[in-house]
């Protein structure tokens, strides 16, 4: 995410909050990002519409980015 009115000079790390040239913050571990990268965006199809949106809308960790993907997800969340 890029803060309004700041201007891209330089690569800037992914999934990452940058203001005026400066990361604030990483938005996902290092190891959901991982995750992310490797997994295989074709077989988002194959998830039900639910879990879509949980994949999209949640904050990710590890463990329920897993359980997203295998499909393990129940009403606690």
């Amino acid at each position: 995410m890029i803060g309004a009115g700041s201007v891209v000079s330089k690569d800037i790390p992914k999934y990452s909050i940058v203001i005026n040239g400066k990361v604030i913050k990483r938005r996902l571990p290092n190891e959901v990002i991982e995750k992310i990268e490797n997994f295989d965006l074709h077989n988002i199809k194959q998830l039900t519409k639910e879990n879509r949106n949980l994949l999209l809308t949640t904050e990710l960790t590890v463990e329920l980015f897993d359980r997203i993907i295998n499909q393990q997800i129940f009403e606690d969340i």
